[in-house]
């Protein structure tokens, strides 16, 4: 009589007949979700090629305008936190002067009409503008207008 064959660590065929399969596992990287919803506003449209990217990345939603964000889209955005569930933050990017400084505040009123009017008031929404570096800012504008000043003939200053 032969003996059965075996597999090392001494199992017999016969053991292994028997046995179910060994299950698949598939692993797919775990879904985190943010603490916080957050769109990027964005009182330019030539942004676009660089908040699609970071909206992609990030998972964010991108909303673009020329000048004043309208009615319509602060409307949209109440109902999107409204839905989601958790705080909602816009990071809105304007420009560095008078009509750029008030198109977030112009925003967020505009949002909380629509927060008030339609008793949310339990809803957690921020309109964050973003900074700009005031100093970067005037020191541009302090050299442009150093130009300005200058004959033409003279040469600037050599450091």
């Amino acid at each position: 009589m032969s003996e059965p064959a075996t597999i090392s660590g001494g199992f017999s065929s016969g053991l292994i007949s028997w046995l179910p399969d060994a299950p698949k596992f598939e692993f797919s990287p775990p879904e985190i979700s943010q603490r916080y919803h957050i769109e990027l506003w964005a009182e330019k449209t030539t942004m676009n090629d660089v908040l699609l990217g970071l909206a992609r990345r990030y998972g964010l939603n991108v909303v673009t305008s020329s000048g004043e964000i309208s009615v319509t889209h602060c409307y949209q955005f109440v109902q999107r936190a409204k839905e989601i569930g958790r705080p909602a933050r816009i990071l809105y990017i304007s420009d560095f002067d008078p009509a750029g400084l008030s198109i977030p505040v112009a925003c967020a009123r505009k949002i909380e009409f629509f927060i008030l009017r339609d008793n949310l008031d339990d809803l957690d929404v921020q309109v964050r503008r973003s900074r700009s570096h005031m100093n970067s800012a005037s020191n541009i504008a302090c050299r442009r207008a150093r130009r300005l000043k200058r004959p033409r003939n003279a040469r600037p200053n050599s450091r």
